[in-house]
């Protein structure tokens, strides 16, 4: 390995270290209570929210996969930053704070409480909690394939290799600390990612004329990539009004988000929420990611003449190509922090979902909470292990596992939690019902496509997967809950 390679290897093995050192000091201040451990005591600031939000938020889809998307698809894909910064910044305006105050009442951990508080049901947190377990498998799985693969095709080190470190490194400080260690790693993080995606943006489109030279290029080699449907002809309109409506719930659904809202201190500390939004969307989504996605193509040809032929590879090899090696290792510090800092909130949320949403429902019982802890932790690893195997065999663009099936499976929750908040006559007949029959319908339609090898992941017929489980949910809800009795705890 030339010195350049070991330097760079150096500052993210650094990163690492620090990390870590970290997780050591967080888990020293953490208490051996279930609340402080996964939840802080519910007294975390605006500044540290803001960081949390936003580190956990972006990950490395923002850093990797949306950059091979608009690459393929043009500014057509502007529908999630859009979507997103609209309906997230919506549903926290109106609804952040009631959860917040209902977990706190009632100690709620999860979101599986919140429906166990609303309708009494703990068969209905049970499918909650297995179901929020298992598709955030999928949405872990997403983080690693893209750091390692990161490491690997700057030379720095083989793929499985770098999939066991990044993987290895963020379980350790999750378990030492919980979420005192992941909410101060998010700091240092969120710093990182969004500075360091800048200045790798700046070194790739300075050579080039900057912005106004990269969208130049770009339009005067492939006009499409500014149009409607874009280049793929995919984004027709069923498709990006159906993509408008399940990404951002979604997202804003998605277990390790969604129990942000109970962290916070104050109202001023929830209100970072949407700002964390906000800011981070226009850079990453709106302004970085689309202007390298859209100089992909001239400036690196096609995807299949590349050294390891993956699209959303592009930013490594533009940083190759232009950037001088003094910036890569900083550049590849800020890339491990939007996978991480995304990861370690749900590998710890994982511990929290099984303990309270699945085992304590399963055998009936509340356990200590040194149980809790302890119970969580195994589960932690337990999961760790399972994404990793997962990003062994990573797809062609991991960002299909997120938005075509994690994306749409955390959707099903919208009855549930958001209806339910404000429509006393659903109860827990109906909740049940429409979740099962929604799940099914997204996982169902997945598996028929996969079988059958029809369409594109996560879309059938031109509408997201997410809807048509939604529209399934929310019919069987309905009427299932005027049909029955109403039932509350």
């Amino acid at each position: 390995m030339a010195i350049e390679a070991q330097i760079n290897s150096g500052i993210v093995l650094g990163y690492m270290v620090l990390m870590i050192i970290l997780g050591y000091f967080a888990g020293r201040r953490t208490k051996p209570t279930a609340e402080d451990f996964y939840l802080m005591e519910r007294k975390i600031g605006p500044v540290l929210i803001l960081f949390t939000y936003l580190a956990t938020l972006q990950s490395m889809v923002a850093f990797l996969a949306a950059t091979a998307t608009y690459a393929t698809h043009g500014v057509a894909f502007l529908v999630l930053p859009v979507s997103q910064g609209i309906i997230l910044l919506l549903l926290t305006l109106l609804t952040g704070w009631k959860f917040r105050e209902l977990a706190k009442e009632h100690g709620m951990l999860t979101q599986g409480d919140f429906i166990y508080y609303r309708y009494g049901s703990k068969a209905g947190q049970f499918i909650t909690g297995l179901a929020g377990y298992i598709f955030n498998l999928f949405y872990i799985g997403t983080q690693p394939i893209g750091m390692a693969y990161i490491l690997w095709a700057l030379g720095l080190m083989d793929y499985n290799t770098a999939l066991l470190l990044v993987g290895g490194v963020t379980l350790v400080y999750t378990l030492i600390g919980g979420l005192r260690a992941v909410v101060w790693t998010d700091f240092i993080q969120g710093i990182l990612l969004l500075l360091f995606l800048v200045v790798a943006a700046f070194f790739i489109l300075a050579p080039i004329g900057g912005i106004g030279g990269a969208i130049s290029l770009a339009y005067s080699k492939n006009p499409a990539l500014f149009s409607l449907p874009g280049p793929a002809k995919f984004y027709r309109d069923g498709i990006w009004v159906s993509l408008f409506i399940a990404l951002p719930l979604g997202i804003w659904l998605s277990p390790h988000l969604f129990v942000r809202h109970y962290m916070a201190r104050d109202r001023k500390s929830l209100a970072m929420i949407p700002i964390a939004v906000i800011l981070s969307q226009c850079i990453m989504w709106v302004v970085v990611s689309p202007l390298l996605g859209l100089i992909t193509g001239p400036l690196l040809g096609p995807v299949k003449d590349w050294r390891i032929p993956r699209a959303d590879l592009a930013i490594p090899f533009l940083l190759e190509k232009f950037a001088p090696w003094w910036v890569i290792g900083p550049v590849l510090a800020g890339a491990m922090a939007a996978g991480m800092s995304t990861v370690d909130s749900q590998m710890l949320l994982s511990g929290q979902i099984f303990v309270r949403d699945i085992y304590e429902p399963l055998f009936k019982k509340r356990i200590s909470d040194k149980g809790a802890i302890q119970l969580g932790r195994v589960c932690i690893i337990i999961t760790t292990i399972i994404a990793i195997i997962i990003a062994l065999n990573p797809p062609p663009l991991f960002i299909d596992l997120m938005i075509g099936v994690a994306f749409a499976g955390f959707a099903q929750f919208f009855p549930g939690l958001i209806i339910g908040l404000y429509w006393k006559r659903l109860n827990k007949y109906g909740v049940i019902v429409g979740l099962i029959a929604g799940l099914a319908t997204v996982t169902g339609i997945q598996l028929y496509q996969m079988i059958y090898k029809v369409g594109a992941i996560g879309y059938f017929m031109d509408v997201h997967n997410g809807v048509w489980g939604l529209v399934v949910n929310i019919v069987l809800a309905v009427i299932v809950s005027l049909i029955t009795k109403v039932e509350q705890k």
